[in-house]
Protein backbone atom coordinates (compact mmCIF):
# COMPACT_ATOMS: atom_id res chain seq x y z
CA UNK A 1 0.00 0.00 0.00
CA UNK A 2 1.95 3.44 -0.82
CA UNK A 3 2.53 5.58 1.92
CA UNK A 4 2.14 3.19 4.64
CA UNK A 5 5.86 3.24 5.32
CA UNK A 6 5.64 7.02 6.27
CA UNK A 7 2.58 6.24 9.10
CA UNK A 8 3.12 2.65 10.25
CA UNK A 9 2.65 2.82 13.79
CA UNK A 10 3.18 -0.26 16.36
CA UNK A 11 -0.17 -2.01 16.79
CA UNK A 12 -0.94 -1.53 13.13
CA UNK A 13 -2.59 -5.08 11.22
CA UNK A 14 -1.42 -5.37 8.10
CA UNK A 15 -1.44 -8.21 5.04
CA UNK A 16 2.13 -9.11 3.86
CA UNK A 17 2.74 -11.67 1.06
CA UNK A 18 -1.01 -12.84 1.64
CA UNK A 19 -0.23 -13.34 5.51
CA UNK A 20 -1.43 -11.00 8.61
CA UNK A 21 0.84 -9.74 10.62
CA UNK A 22 0.78 -7.05 13.26
CA UNK A 23 3.50 -4.78 13.60
CA UNK A 24 5.57 -4.49 16.72
CA UNK A 25 7.86 -1.93 15.56
CA UNK A 26 9.08 0.53 13.38
CA UNK A 27 12.23 2.14 12.07
CA UNK A 28 12.19 4.84 9.45
CA UNK A 29 14.75 5.91 7.73
CA UNK A 30 14.82 8.84 5.40
CA UNK A 31 13.18 7.30 2.10
CA UNK A 32 12.64 3.48 3.73
CA UNK A 33 11.51 2.22 6.91
CA UNK A 34 11.92 -1.01 8.70
CA UNK A 35 9.27 -2.85 10.10
CA UNK A 36 9.04 -6.03 12.53
CA UNK A 37 5.99 -7.89 12.94
CA UNK A 38 4.56 -10.86 14.16
CA UNK A 39 2.49 -13.15 12.68
CA UNK A 40 -1.00 -13.40 13.18
CA UNK A 41 -2.53 -16.58 11.23
CA UNK A 42 -2.56 -20.04 12.08
CA UNK A 43 0.29 -20.44 9.46
CA UNK A 44 2.56 -18.06 11.37
CA UNK A 45 1.60 -17.91 14.42
CA UNK A 46 4.75 -17.28 16.96
CA UNK A 47 6.69 -16.06 13.62
CA UNK A 48 8.81 -12.87 14.04
CA UNK A 49 9.81 -11.02 10.97
CA UNK A 50 11.32 -7.99 9.52
CA UNK A 51 9.97 -6.31 5.98
CA UNK A 52 11.57 -3.30 4.35
CA UNK A 53 8.97 -0.73 2.86
CA UNK A 54 8.19 0.61 0.49
CA UNK A 55 9.66 -2.01 -1.36
CA UNK A 56 7.77 -4.94 0.23
CA UNK A 57 3.63 -4.35 -0.82
CA UNK A 58 2.07 -4.15 2.73
CA UNK A 59 -1.91 -3.78 3.02
CA UNK A 60 -3.45 -2.44 5.89
CA UNK A 61 -5.92 -3.93 7.28
CA UNK A 62 -8.77 -1.92 9.01
CA UNK A 63 -8.96 -2.76 12.59
CA UNK A 64 -12.62 -2.46 13.94
CA UNK A 65 -13.44 -0.04 16.51
CA UNK A 66 -15.75 -1.79 18.00
CA UNK A 67 -15.37 -3.20 21.80
CA UNK A 68 -14.88 -6.79 21.88
CA UNK A 69 -16.03 -9.05 24.74
CA UNK A 70 -13.19 -11.71 25.57
CA UNK A 71 -12.27 -14.46 27.73
CA UNK A 72 -10.56 -13.42 31.23
CA UNK A 73 -7.28 -15.50 30.11
CA UNK A 74 -6.82 -13.86 26.92
CA UNK A 75 -7.44 -10.56 28.53
CA UNK A 76 -4.54 -11.23 31.04
CA UNK A 77 -2.04 -12.42 28.49
CA UNK A 78 -3.11 -9.05 26.47
CA UNK A 79 -2.46 -6.97 29.56
CA UNK A 80 0.77 -8.66 30.75
CA UNK A 81 1.92 -8.43 27.55
CA UNK A 82 1.18 -4.81 27.14
CA UNK A 83 3.08 -3.98 30.49
CA UNK A 84 5.90 -6.11 29.95
CA UNK A 85 6.38 -4.20 26.56
CA UNK A 86 6.16 -0.44 29.12
CA UNK A 87 9.55 0.34 29.68
CA UNK A 88 10.26 3.17 31.57
CA UNK A 89 13.68 4.14 30.79
CA UNK A 90 16.30 3.32 27.95
CA UNK A 91 18.24 0.73 30.87
CA UNK A 92 14.95 -0.88 31.52
CA UNK A 93 15.33 -4.77 29.41
CA UNK A 94 12.95 -5.34 26.46
CA UNK A 95 13.58 -9.26 25.77
CA UNK A 96 13.14 -10.74 29.12
CA UNK A 97 9.46 -10.09 29.22
CA UNK A 98 9.51 -12.16 25.58
CA UNK A 99 11.64 -15.30 26.47
CA UNK A 100 10.32 -18.65 27.47
CA UNK A 101 12.55 -19.06 30.61
CA UNK A 102 11.91 -18.31 34.04
CA UNK A 103 13.46 -15.36 35.27
CA UNK A 104 16.21 -15.70 38.30
CA UNK A 105 17.22 -12.23 39.17
CA UNK A 106 20.97 -12.72 39.22
CA UNK A 107 20.65 -14.08 35.64
CA UNK A 108 19.59 -10.55 34.43
CA UNK A 109 22.66 -9.06 36.14
CA UNK A 110 24.86 -9.00 32.49
CA UNK A 111 22.11 -7.72 30.73
CA UNK A 112 21.34 -4.78 32.56
CA UNK A 113 25.04 -4.36 32.89
CA UNK A 114 24.94 -4.02 28.93
CA UNK A 115 22.18 -2.17 28.88
CA UNK A 116 23.83 0.77 30.96
CA UNK A 117 26.91 0.73 28.86
CA UNK A 118 28.94 -0.42 31.65
CA UNK A 119 31.44 -2.06 29.04
CA UNK A 120 32.21 -4.20 25.73
CA UNK A 121 33.21 -7.32 27.42
CA UNK A 122 31.64 -9.29 29.68
CA UNK A 123 32.97 -12.81 31.31
CA UNK A 124 30.26 -15.41 32.99
CA UNK A 125 32.27 -17.89 35.19
CA UNK A 126 30.15 -20.27 37.09
CA UNK A 127 29.81 -23.79 37.19
CA UNK A 128 28.09 -25.96 34.99
CA UNK A 129 24.19 -25.64 34.75
CA UNK A 130 23.61 -22.55 36.24
CA UNK A 131 22.51 -20.60 33.67
CA UNK A 132 25.33 -19.18 31.67
CA UNK A 133 24.00 -19.82 28.24
CA UNK A 134 20.43 -18.19 29.10
CA UNK A 135 22.42 -14.71 30.84
CA UNK A 136 24.23 -14.76 27.49
CA UNK A 137 21.13 -15.01 25.10
CA UNK A 138 19.78 -12.68 26.95
CA UNK A 139 22.14 -10.02 26.33
CA UNK A 140 22.11 -10.97 22.99
CA UNK A 141 18.23 -10.61 22.91
CA UNK A 142 18.65 -7.24 24.32
CA UNK A 143 21.57 -6.62 21.93
CA UNK A 144 18.91 -7.32 18.98
CA UNK A 145 16.31 -5.07 20.45
CA UNK A 146 18.22 -1.79 20.31
CA UNK A 147 20.33 -2.71 16.78
CA UNK A 148 17.74 -4.54 14.29
CA UNK A 149 20.57 -5.05 11.99
CA UNK A 150 22.96 -6.99 14.46
CA UNK A 151 24.46 -9.51 14.29
CA UNK A 152 25.47 -12.54 16.96
CA UNK A 153 28.23 -15.42 16.87
CA UNK A 154 28.84 -17.76 19.08
CA UNK A 155 31.92 -19.84 19.26
CA UNK A 156 31.48 -23.30 21.62
CA UNK A 157 32.76 -26.39 22.06
CA UNK A 158 31.64 -28.91 19.35
CA UNK A 159 29.35 -31.00 21.50
CA UNK A 160 27.61 -27.92 22.62
CA UNK A 161 26.67 -26.74 19.07
CA UNK A 162 22.53 -28.53 18.86
CA UNK A 163 22.33 -27.09 22.73
CA UNK A 164 23.18 -23.83 21.82
CA UNK A 165 21.52 -24.19 18.85
CA UNK A 166 18.23 -25.07 20.60
CA UNK A 167 18.72 -22.69 23.53
CA UNK A 168 18.49 -19.64 21.12
CA UNK A 169 15.42 -21.04 19.31
CA UNK A 170 13.06 -22.27 21.76
CA UNK A 171 14.01 -19.36 24.62
CA UNK A 172 14.34 -16.73 21.58
CA UNK A 173 12.87 -17.88 18.98
CA UNK A 174 16.22 -16.72 16.90
CA UNK A 175 16.78 -18.70 13.83
CA UNK A 176 20.44 -19.87 15.05
CA UNK A 177 22.59 -21.78 11.72
CA UNK A 178 25.31 -23.91 12.44
CA UNK A 179 28.17 -23.21 10.64
CA UNK A 180 30.94 -26.49 11.19
CA UNK A 181 32.63 -27.81 8.51
CA UNK A 182 29.43 -29.31 7.19
CA UNK A 183 27.27 -26.24 7.40
CA UNK A 184 30.06 -23.80 5.93
CA UNK A 185 29.81 -26.32 2.80
CA UNK A 186 26.30 -26.32 2.60
CA UNK A 187 25.52 -22.45 2.89
CA UNK A 188 28.33 -22.24 -0.35
CA UNK A 189 26.48 -24.51 -2.14
CA UNK A 190 23.25 -22.72 -1.92
CA UNK A 191 25.10 -18.99 -2.00
CA UNK A 192 26.46 -16.94 -4.99
CA UNK A 193 29.62 -17.15 -5.71
CA UNK A 194 31.68 -15.08 -3.52
CA UNK A 195 29.25 -14.36 -0.99
CA UNK A 196 30.94 -15.33 2.78
CA UNK A 197 28.12 -17.78 4.12
CA UNK A 198 29.25 -15.62 7.47
CA UNK A 199 27.71 -13.08 6.50
CA UNK A 200 24.44 -14.83 5.77
CA UNK A 201 22.64 -15.76 9.12
CA UNK A 202 22.02 -13.41 12.00
CA UNK A 203 23.16 -15.72 14.18
CA UNK A 204 25.60 -18.40 13.86
CA UNK A 205 27.08 -20.81 16.16
CA UNK A 206 30.86 -22.72 15.23
CA UNK A 207 32.85 -24.57 16.86
CA UNK A 208 36.12 -22.16 15.55
CA UNK A 209 36.54 -18.69 15.24
CA UNK A 210 36.02 -17.39 11.25
CA UNK A 211 39.26 -15.83 9.70
CA UNK A 212 36.74 -12.28 9.79
CA UNK A 213 34.17 -12.41 12.12
CA UNK A 214 31.06 -9.87 10.45
CA UNK A 215 29.18 -9.65 13.88
CA UNK A 216 28.26 -6.73 16.07
CA UNK A 217 28.41 -9.17 19.18
CA UNK A 218 30.65 -13.11 19.62
CA UNK A 219 30.08 -15.00 22.38
CA UNK A 220 32.72 -17.52 23.81
CA UNK A 221 31.63 -20.47 25.38
CA UNK A 222 34.67 -22.63 27.30
CA UNK A 223 34.54 -25.19 28.94
CA UNK A 224 36.78 -26.24 31.08
CA UNK A 225 37.96 -22.35 31.88
CA UNK A 226 41.62 -21.74 31.12
CA UNK A 227 43.51 -19.63 33.43
CA UNK A 228 44.05 -16.78 30.38
CA UNK A 229 39.85 -16.45 30.43
CA UNK A 230 40.13 -14.79 33.39
CA UNK A 231 43.21 -13.34 33.36
CA UNK A 232 42.04 -11.29 30.69
CA UNK A 233 39.59 -10.14 33.04
CA UNK A 234 42.22 -9.41 35.74
CA UNK A 235 40.86 -12.47 37.73
CA UNK A 236 43.24 -14.49 39.57
CA UNK A 237 42.93 -18.00 39.00
CA UNK A 238 39.43 -20.40 39.29
CA UNK A 239 38.24 -23.95 39.94
CA UNK A 240 39.02 -26.16 36.98
CA UNK A 241 35.22 -27.05 36.91
CA UNK A 242 34.33 -23.90 35.71
CA UNK A 243 32.71 -22.72 32.77
CA UNK A 244 33.31 -19.85 30.91
CA UNK A 245 30.94 -17.51 28.20
CA UNK A 246 33.10 -14.77 27.36
CA UNK A 247 30.81 -12.12 25.52
CA UNK A 248 32.23 -9.41 23.67
CA UNK A 249 30.20 -6.29 21.84
CA UNK A 250 31.77 -4.45 18.99
CA UNK A 251 30.32 -1.16 20.79
CA UNK A 252 29.05 -0.08 23.70
CA UNK A 253 24.92 0.52 23.67
CA UNK A 254 24.13 4.14 24.00
CA UNK A 255 21.05 6.00 26.05
CA UNK A 256 19.55 6.24 22.26
CA UNK A 257 20.01 2.20 21.74
CA UNK A 258 22.53 2.76 18.81
CA UNK A 259 25.99 2.05 19.05
CA UNK A 260 28.49 4.58 20.87
CA UNK A 261 32.31 4.31 20.69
Amino acid sequence: MPGISGDARPGDLVRIRGERWRITRCLAYDTAALIETDGCDAANRGVRSRFLLPFEPVERIALSQTPRVVRPARWRRLARRTLGDATPGWTSLRAATRANLDIVPFQLEPALALVRGDGCRFLIADAVGLGKTVQAGLMIAELFQRQPDARALVVCPAGLREQWHGELQDRFRFSADVLDTAGVARATAVLPVGFNPWSAPRVAVTPKFPAAIPATCVAWNEFPASKASFERFGVPGAANDFATITLGVVKRVSPSGNPAG
